[in-house]
């Protein structure tokens, strides 16, 4: 991905841009937008049009007016507004488009990413994987990635998916978890660590899960503890040991008891994303 293979932290930046490709309907598109998220290698952007996944596009910076050939390497097929938002990885520039230093990112082996089954869209071929091209705010509905599928010996298209039976609490396998409420469209079948902040009887507890899946306004997580529907908490999502996470305000909105005991499935409502 990096071609040095050096890691850096991308930094949000709304750089004005200038992008020309083609779409899904092979049609030339000549877009001005900026930028979302950079790293040296990579920029993660916002068009109109739906740029074709595993294909190349002209990015031109308005700051220098140097321009390069960047990769499609992920974008989300479901429209967020009028928008489509997608990752480019970078194949070759006149230069440095950016001109702005980019801190060092802590080691690989500090870094907690995303886990999500993935499913490749030609062969139907399902893996459990982790997810580190994009940001955790643009993994959801209808994001797609292009990686090797060893079936189709090829890059392939791959989209989110839930197998028919996946690795639930230690000791139990559970056929398909789940299906949240229907809070808001958007949810992956992610696996990221949360915190759960509560306070009960005066007293604060802390109970740190692994999710099933997420949404924008929601998250789905299994845990020993006992939780009641209506209870308001707090989240950290996604939740990294030593760094400092701001809790949201969330409500328990439904609580699943497997037959057999067990871990339970607790739903909550993240009440910080309402409107109005």
């Amino acid at each position: 991905m990096n071609p040095t293979g050096q890691r850096r932290h991308r930094v949000r930046a709304a750089m004005p841009i200038r992008v020309r490709g083609m779409d899904t309907h092979n049609k030339f598109f000549d877009e001005e937008t900026e930028t979302i998220l950079l790293s040296p290698h990579e920029v993660m952007a916002r068009l109109r049009s739906q740029a074709e996944l595993d294909s190349d596009v002209h990015v031109t910076s308005h700051k220098n007016g140097l321009g390069g050939t960047y990769h499609v390497v992920w974008l989300n097929a479901e429209p967020r507004g009028e928008y489509y938002e997608l990752g480019l990885e970078i194949v070759e520039t006149e230069g440095d488009l950016w001109e702005m230093a980019f801190p060092p990112a802590a080691g690989a082996d500090e870094e907690i990413l995303p886990e999500a089954w993935l499913e490749c869209r030609r062969c139907g071929q399902k893996v459990f994987s982790t997810v580190p091209e994009a940001e955790t705010e643009f993994l959801r509905e209808g994001f797609r990635v292009a990686r090797p599928c060893e079936r189709c010996r090829s890059t392939t298209a791959w989209e989110f998916a839930l197998p028919e039976a996946v690795a639930g609490p230690p000791g139990e396998l559970i056929t398909k978890a789940p299906e949240v409420d229907q809070r808001d469209k958007g949810r992956a079948p992610l696996r990221l660590r949360i915190k759960i902040i509560r306070r009960q009887l005066g007293a604060i507890s802390e109970d740190l899960c692994q999710t099933e899946n997420v949404s924008r306004s929601g998250a789905y997580f299994f845990t020993s503890q006992h939780y009641q529907a209506g209870e308001s908490v707090e989240a950290v999502l996604p939740f990294h040991e030593g760094e400092l996470g701001i809790p949201v305000r969330a409500r328990v909105v439904r609580v699943d008891h497997p037959a057999g005991g067990g871990h339970a499935g607790v739903a909550i409502h993240l009440l910080a994303t309402d409107n109005g």
